[in-house]
């Protein structure tokens, strides 16, 4: 078993596994505000579509994982839908950028995530895209997990499952015809 240590410094993790710290609120890829929170949706006015940071081009993509910084906790949201909406700002015609996201859940003393909410975002917090290394600290296991497969989020790392949890509970695989459904059990049974 895996254990690792964090310390945390502002929105700065350090791990003791690469000793490298993780910036949560990266300022180059803050793309939005919240707008609007209603239940378990935001909708957030994107300045941008896409940023910019240390060389790599971040995106506004569907299903991508973003953070929600609000002063109560940081909490993170799966962008639902992306829409463009023209409206008539002092007599000329204004595009604005709206997306909505679905809080999934927030990260525990800043570092790691958990299911749920425990507070809602207020209006104006600023919305983050997320780089890898975020991620990786964000989900990554403090028991075994097994590796099955990568996030679809441009350079999103490996998704893993805890394996006392995957098989001690009652597990479905889905999918179409020919979406891989053999394949992925054969794969885990292995």
């Amino acid at each position: 078993m895996l254990k690792i240590r964090r310390a945390v410094a502002g929105n700065i993790v350090y791990s003791a596994v690469n000793s490298m710290p993780v910036i949560f609120h990266e300022p180059n890829l803050q793309f939005g505000a919240v707008r609007e929170v209603d239940g378990a949706s935001v909708l957030i006015m994107a300045n941008d579509l896409s940023c910019r940071h240390s060389g790599v081009e971040y995106a506004v993509e569907l299903g991508s994982f973003v953070l929600i910084a609000s002063p109560q906790s940081d909490l993170v949201a799966t962008i639902s839908s992306i829409r463009m909406q023209e409206i008539t700002e002092k007599g000329a015609q204004v595009e604005r950028k709206l997306v909505a996201c679905t809080l999934v859940g927030f990260l525990r003393d800043g570092v790691k995530f958990e299911r749920g909410i425990e507070r809602y975002p207020t209006v104006g917090s600023g919305a983050y895209l997320m780089t890898a290394d975020a991620l990786n600290s964000m989900f990554s296991p403090t028991e075994q997990t097994l590796d099955v497969g990568e996030r679809c989020q441009r350079g999103g790392g490996k998704e893993q499952v805890l394996i006392d949890k995957m098989f001690g509970r009652h597990t479905a695989v889905l999918g179409t015809s020919g979406a891989g459904k053999s394949w992925t059990v054969a794969s885990l049974l292995q």
